[in-house]
């Protein structure tokens, strides 16, 4: 069991930035455990120094986790709604916003992931695993965030294609972990 004070970490600049008093840290390997309050400052600042690695390939798959889920919501909500009406309401466009920005939380990880060696396959599957959320990802800006008009019809793809990137990535991970 790792336990120090906030005080006794090594300084750096970036902890220098954020005055974060958090006493009585202790890391399992798989899940943290808090004594006192836990800040999410704390975890991001951790993972920047490079202390929090062992925590990354789970935030990545609970995040994939949320971007599968999210993507097959958001898939069945957009088909249903564009034969209801021809613009997106308010809710719906701040799904797959939602979605969208996950997305991209879920590419940074990865890539942080592959850039360390961390692959769930190899060969042509690892780069399917880190290429198709990337191209859903620019897809998805392209068709959401250029769309001024709200079309419900341009969410269509850009949650579909999430979706099933989603799937196939999960597909990968899980090959990875039962090799």
């Amino acid at each position: 069991m790792n336990r120090y004070l906030a005080a006794e970490r090594p300084t750096s600049d970036l902890s220098n930035l954020l005055t974060i008093a958090r006493p009585n840290f202790r890391s399992t390997g798989t899940i943290l455990n808090s004594d006192s309050d836990y800040s999410l400052s704390f975890l991001l600042l951790e993972i920047a120094e490079g202390e929090g690695n062992e925590m990354a390939p789970e935030i990545h798959m609970m995040v994939g986790g949320l971007v599968l889920l999210i993507g097959i919501a958001n898939g069945i909500w957009t088909t249903i709604a564009a034969k209801r009406a021809k613009t997106a309401s308010t809710a719906l466009f701040a799904s797959v916003v939602v979605m969208t920005i996950l997305l991209l939380l879920q590419v940074l990880l990865g890539l942080d992931l592959f850039s360390r060696g961390l692959r769930p396959a190899q060969g042509i599957l690892a780069i399917v695993h880190m290429l198709g959320p990337i191209i859903a990802l620019v897809v998805a800006v392209v068709l959401v965030f250029g769309n001024p008009q709200r079309l419900t019809r341009r969410y269509i793809p850009a949650s579909h294609l999430t979706a099933a990137v989603a799937v196939i990535s999960y597909i990968i991970g899980e090959m990875g972990t039962h090799q």
